[in-house]
């Protein structure tokens, strides 16, 4: 009987042990990943997201084009790149939506560090239209001060600069749309 209780003792120090593992694990987990956690950087991303209007991007000929020059338009501004498989179709998608809403709307399309020449391939390539304007980071800027962690990334700006909606991964067509409409009233 003392032998049971001591084999029994054994597997409780076993299963605490293993507990503990795992939840040093999941802390662990949400102090490197959470938009919550006070490592990431993240935290202020769930209250505004303001890359400076200082900033500059370069379209597609080279030349520099700075956020604050789209002061007091309804702005949808789109991270992307050519690596990323569902860009391809969010591009489309807000071609449609700028042909839709015409100048009612700015909206931008910041390529993540690549190429220009390799951006202005993959836009030919696929037959993308250039109803938008695209530019280039080539210091990818824009991506980390939205703080940026999935791909694509659209933020949505009503036309005083108010950050509406931030959506992180692919949108699809009715988000889109609901988005636009959120920030033009």
């Amino acid at each position: 009987m003392g032998n049971m209780y001591h084999i029994e003792r054994k597997h409780i120090k076993i299963v605490v042990i293993l507990s503990s593992i795992v939840l040093l694990f999941a802390v662990g987990t949400f102090l490197l990943v959470s938009p919550y956690s006070p490592f990431t950087g993240l935290q202020n991303d769930l209250k505004s997201i303001e890359p400076s209007l200082e900033s500059s991007y370069l379209d597609l000929d080279g030349n520099p084009v700075f956020l604050s020059s789209m002061k007091g338009k309804s702005l949808i501004v789109n991270s992307w790149a050519s690596w990323m498989p569902f860009s391809k179709d969010e591009l489309v998608l807000l071609n449609e939506l700028k042909v839709k809403y015409g100048d009612s709307i700015q909206i931008l399309a910041i390529n993540r560090m690549e190429d220009r020449e390799l951006v202005k391939s993959y836009l030919d390539i696929y037959s993308i239209e250039k109803n938008i304007t695209f530019l280039i980071d080539p210091t990818d800027n824009f991506y980390r001060a939205i703080g940026g962690y999935a791909m694509p990334e659209t933020v949505f700006y009503t036309s005083d600069g108010t950050l509406s909606t931030h959506k992180r991964g692919v949108l699809t067509a009715e988000e889109l749309e609901t988005y636009t409409k959120n920030i033009l009233e």
